[in-house]
């Protein structure tokens, strides 16, 4: 049988395309082993880039993503699929991810946010919603952009690495994610990466800045 998950995650990630090759929601054990090669492959690729120390490949959290990701696709577009507890398909990951974790979840998870509004605009009442928006929560680092209510998101990863905080500046800078960019936890980074040139490049993020300094 062909390694349907692999496939898919090529296609997402060379081509930025949820495709799906078959209905096939169990994926057996060599597959996954298939997949978390070829994903620690595009990490180790797309992390040459990346500045300050770049945390390890975490195999674990990046099959979860992918199956994560996999499983909600075919729930979603083979509703003959789904069964009663669909949440049993699509399990929460166990404790706060670590910046290696939250990163390499990232290289499938940052598709979800997409998938999540194409599947709001299908059935704004479908249970999956909540769920996935639960599971997004927990690595919001792939979910800049996307309407998470920000009381709900733990920053102990950001603080840990320079690395996911400097990505994750560039991120919402580059998505314009005003509300995440203002965090404590964020904001001297985003600053720091505006540099001088903030007024520029952000006006919207000074504005705001200015207006909750007390000392101004």
């Amino acid at each position: 049988m062909e390694n349907y998950l692999l496939k898919t995650l090529h296609h997402l990630r060379y081509y930025e395309e949820l495709l799906l090759f078959g209905r096939v929601l169990e994926v057996s054990a060599g597959h996954r082993q298939e997949a978390v090669v070829w994903l620690g492959k595009a990490y180790s690729s797309e992390s040459s880039t990346w500045p300050h120390a770049v945390p390890p490949f975490a195999p674990d959290a990046a099959l979860w993503a992918a199956q994560l990701l996999y499983t909600a696709a075919q729930l979603i577009l083979h509703r003959e699929l789904r069964p009663r507890d669909a949440a049993a398909l699509l399990p929460a990951y166990t404790g706060t991810p670590s910046p290696s974790e939250v990163l390499s979840a990232d290289l499938t998870l940052r598709f979800l946010p997409d998938v999540l509004t194409q599947l709001r605009l299908i059935d704004p009442e479908d249970a999956l919603l909540p769920l996935l928006e639960d599971r997004l929560a927990h690595f919001h680092f792939s979910g800049v952009g996307y309407a998470l209510p920000p009381e709900r998101l733990n920053w102990t990863s950001v603080a840990e690495s320079p690395c996911l905080r400097a990505l994750y500046a560039d991120r919402v800078i580059a998505r314009g994610a005003l509300v995440l960019a203002s965090t404590p936890a964020l904001r001297p980074s985003v600053e720091a990466a505006l540099g001088l040139y903030a007024p520029e490049l952000w006006p919207a993020f000074v504005n705001q800045t200015h207006a909750h300094d007390p000392h101004r």
